[in-house]
């Protein structure tokens, strides 16, 4: 009875650790996320506060962003989406 005891024990505890250890995993990677929305709405504010003196004007700035978001994944798609709106209401 103990043996069985302290067989299952040790199972928790891997099972406790993987855990731990993929839960520590999923927070880097959301963080990096976050990072890369911050620079991705950063960027968008700048394309949208720029002045009219780029070549091509104002224009060739969006259809480059129409171009981006049209090749772009469907949730990367959804993200540029939500960075220019934001940037409209600024």
């Amino acid at each position: 009875m103990r043996t069985e005891y302290y067989k299952l024990e040790g199972l928790q505890r891997q099972g406790t650790a993987d855990i731990r250890a993929e839960l520590a995993v999923c927070k880097e990677r959301l963080a990096q996320y976050e990072l890369i929305e911050k620079e991705l709405d950063s960027a968008i504010m700048h394309v949208a506060n720029a002045d009219n003196s780029m070549d091509g004007g104002p224009d060739a700035v969006g259809s480059a962003l129409i171009a981006t978001i049209t090749q772009a994944p469907t949730a990367a798609k959804r993200r540029i989406q939500q960075s220019l709106l934001l940037a409209n209401r600024l």
